[in-house]
């Protein structure tokens, strides 16, 4: 297991993880929290990543005490969505249009298109959208923040 520290073009934000498959269209990785603790999966565009430092002080320190790393077999867009869908998980999403992720349920997907239900940070589920899957360019399962989310909305709909 080899931590780096992923920044992102025109940002001052990074963060640590494992890189489990990089190639010329995104790159897949297992999220790590400040704490060391696995914060889960990410999909991304190649294209938005700035620079990949290996050798940082807080690397360092993260390597001290990070923790078991979970591996989901995920490798492409439409496996994030399926896993999505199948476990009535929360992802975070963020279009080529939009500027800031947001949530949703995954109700349906097929070929080109996946069927969305947005859902707040507080558990509220809001409108029902449809996406290009194409214009997707950053898919997150199974943080800590989405398991939040979802605890959320079991509290409030069920």
């Amino acid at each position: 297991m080899k931590l780096v520290e992923m920044h992102f073009e025109n940002s001052n934000y990074f963060r640590v993880c494992v890189i489990k498959e990089i190639n010329d269209d995104y790159f897949i990785s297992v999220q790590i929290s400040p704490y060391g603790e696995y914060d889960g999966c990410i999909i991304q565009k190649t294209k938005d990543i700035g620079l990949i430092k290996n050798k940082t002080k807080y690397l360092s320190k993260i390597n001290k005490i990070v923790g078991n790393v979970q591996d989901l077999t995920l490798s492409s867009y439409c496996d994030f969505l399926n896993c999505a869908f199948q476990n009535n998980r929360v992802v975070g999403i963020l279009s080529n249009k939009e500027k800031v992720i947001k949530y949703y349920l995954v109700l349906n997907f097929l070929d080109e298109y996946v069927t969305l239900h947005n859902v707040s940070d507080y558990g509220e589920k809001k409108k029902i959208i449809e996406k290009k899957i194409a214009d997707i360019k950053y898919i997150e399962l199974d943080s800590l923040e989405l398991k939040c989310i979802e605890r959320l909305l079991k509290l409030n709909y069920e």
